[in-house]
């Protein structure tokens, strides 16, 4: 009996904002494999992919808009692979990102980091965002806790 399907990967790829699938050099170029799977979050006009501490935004065509590590955006943003990284909210102006028990405001319009907010007492499990409010669960006691974040 013949199995036909399709990986996960390859829908997983496929959905971003202008339904381009990313594949060959530029998949290559990104580390994107069935093996590590990145964050990804699509606005109208942009993809981002935070992959292994790096965030790319890709516009239209797939045309990569920038490139950058977390880690060189700030001292205190510290690489540990261990920690929770998750992309947040993004719009066509600012994207917010959960990576080593930080939460991370970035203006990628601006190319400008606006704020980063240690995150590391509450050991954040799950991470919500709402409006001026962070909500999260934290890995001590299960709690839940809402933070402002203005």
């Amino acid at each position: 009996m013949e199995c036909s399907y399709i990986t996960w990967f390859h829908i997983f790829l496929s959905e971003y904002h202008d339904s381009k699938e990313i594949k060959g050099k530029l998949a290559e170029k990104l580390f994107l494999s069935e093996y590590n799977m990145p964050d990804i979050f699509a606005t109208m006009q942009h993809s981002f992919i935070l992959n292994d501490g790096r965030l790319t935004i890709l516009g239209n065509k797939l045309k990569q808009k920038s490139s950058l590590l977390l880690a060189s955006l700030s001292d205190t943003i510290v690489e540990n692979m261990e920690s929770p990284a998750k992309i947040l909210t993004a719009d066509e102006e600012m994207v917010s990102i959960l990576y080593t028990n930080r939460l991370i405001v970035y203006n990628h319009h601006k190319k400008k980091l606006v704020k980063t907010i240690d995150l590391s007492d509450w050991e954040p499990h799950q991470v919500l965002p709402d409006e001026d409010m962070l909500w999260l669960i934290s890995k001590k006691g299960g709690l839940l806790y809402g933070l402002s974040i203005e």
